[in-house]
């Protein structure tokens, strides 16, 4: 069963939006007014508790209600007409609901030529993923008059609370200024917190080991090696160094480094940590070369060109905690920009190695990302909502979501999040745009306390070889948070480029 603010009129309303667009005039509020502890220029759900932000004054609000058990948000702008929709419904699942609407649209006698668009090689324009799923379509739309006009919409599907309720998220533009309205109507889309309850811990898979393909790394636009973990044991049983500290067990991970290219390379069998799925980072204990060119017992070899080494590396990881990523900056003489070896941290609850989905952009929405004590209690829950300032306008700023999840008091530092990419960047301003400026950059929050901060950071983000550009928060000197992937891609979020199914 799905229980909707009001019977749905937006087909209709996209119509309107075209004329609007069209004229070059726009109606509505200026913004929502924020109420209790909601941050201004925000939209807060009044039932489930999410937010969206809505600073950019060229998007207006047209309509917002509200029954008690489903809550509705319209606006409108030169990008054309994006509604949020959360409701109980489809059992929280985002592929039901997907089906669900797919079908209510392709009944409406208002709609012909109703299809799934195509991206630039031809496939279906969709994703699907834990907790998320959106697919894009053409249609041709028609009003009361008969006149006709070619559509694309994007219907895109959340879960809200697991087993229960959705965040449905429609996206209507004139096909022809579809491409045009990406950047702005994928920025709306994508600014969305979810709410505590949205997290389902119980779905979440264990970190397991994922064999990776090689880790290539270039120099000056050539290959010029590569890294690869061939092996993860997480409870080694022969050739073990010594015992384990107390509270922790060994854990044993075998790295292929290879010189793929004509010069000498330096490969480090000491530099590679782990980071269990709490975040907490361990650098190897004991390693050791099972194959060298050189002495077996130096850290650093020296690789000719088109040579390859193995290396095996001992690490105490806390007991009960699972390896969620292996990482290092394993080559020397390669500098920053090689820290990534594989990860298996979850992404959109996905849990594996780095793969093509990853660099096709598998990371919009951005999901909340839980914070843990080393002792595994939850103590907080952070989301990404925007990154701006890649365009070299204006200084990059990375804009948080902060909220104490736990039952205690808990202190959150911006000037700990690092920004992965060629290079590590870390903010050079911090500005929390909740609460009392009197508070500092560092910030207690009170147990479910919100906040939202804005970093700026004086050095450019920019993008490694391979393609990486991720945020990281450093809860203590050893733990450290995947927070999101901030790679930005065709539009600004994530969405295609498409074509008419059938062309």
């Amino acid at each position: 069963m799905c229980v909707r603010p009001k019977p749905r009129r937006l087909l209709f309303i996209a119509l309107v939006t075209v004329l609007l667009v069209v004229n070059g005039g726009l109606a509505g509020k200026a913004g929502a007014s924020p109420t209790g502890d909601v941050p201004a220029g925000y939209y807060e759900s009044p039932t489930f508790g999410y937010l969206i932000r809505l600073d950019d004054p060229s998007w207006q609000i047209t309509d917002e209600q509200s029954t008690g058990n489903a809550d509705e948000l319209v606006l409108t702008g030169p990008a054309g007409l994006v509604a949020f929709d959360g409701y109980t419904g489809y059992g929280g699942s985002p592929d039901a609901c997907l089906a669900g609407e797919e079908s209510r649209v392709a009944g409406d006698p208002t709609v012909s030529d109703f299809a799934v668009a195509t991206d630039d090689d031809g496939n279906a324009a969709e994703v699907h993923a834990p907790g998320w799923a959106y697919r894009i379509y053409t249609l041709v739309a028609s009003d009361a008059s008969g006149t006709q006009t070619p559509m694309a919409l994007t219907i895109d599907c959340r879960t809200l609370i697991p087993g229960s309720a959705v965040l449905e998220v429609r996206h209507y533009v004139p096909l022809a200024a579809y491409d045009k309205a990406l950047p702005s109507a994928d920025t709306l889309m994508h600014a969305v917190v979810l709410a505590r309850r949205s997290v389902d811990e119980s779905t979440t898979p264990d970190p397991t080991f994922y064999p990776a393909e090689n880790m290539t790394y270039s120099n000056d636009g050539a290959d010029a090696g590569s890294i690869a973990v061939t092996a993860l044991d997480e409870a080694p049983s022969a050739d073990l160094p010594a015992p384990a500290p107390t509270g922790t067990h060994w854990v044993a991970a075998t790295i292929e480094f290879r010189n793929t290219g004509r010069d000498s390379l330096e490969a480090d069998a000491g530099a590679p940590y782990v980071v269990d799925e709490f975040g907490v980072v361990t650098s190897s204990a004991y390693y050791r070369w099972d194959s060298a060119p050189g002495d077996p017992d130096a850290q650093v070899q020296s690789l000719p060109g088109g040579s390859e080494a193995i290396a095996e590396g001992w690490f105490a990881v806390a007991d009960g905690a699972r390896v969620s990523a292996v990482e290092c900056d394993c080559f020397a003489s390669l500098g920053m920009g090689t820290r990534i070896i594989t990860s298996y941290r979850p992404r959109l609850g996905r849990v594996g190695p780095l793969d093509h989905e990853y660099y096709d952009c598998l990371h919009y929405p951005r999901s909340p990302v839980l914070v843990f004590d080393r002792d595994g209690t939850e103590r907080a829950l952070i989301t990404v909502i925007d990154l701006s300032g890649l365009d070299a306008s204006s200084a990059d700023q990375l804009t948080l979501a902060v909220e104490n999840s736990g039952n205690s008091p808990w202190t959150f530092d911006p000037r700990n999040v690092v920004v992965w990419g060629a290079g590590d960047s870390w903010p050079s301003d911090a500005e929390w745009e909740t609460g009392d400026p009197a508070d500092g950059v560092a910030r207690t929050l009170a147990p479910h306390e919100r906040g939202i901060v804005r970093l700026s950071f004086a050095k450019d983000l920019q993008i490694g070889i391979p393609l990486v550009l991720d945020a990281h928060y450093w809860a203590e000197g050893d733990q450290e948070v995947y927070l999101a992937s901030l790679v930005p891609c065709q539009g600004s979020a994530g969405r295609p480029i498409i074509r008419e199914a059938g062309r």
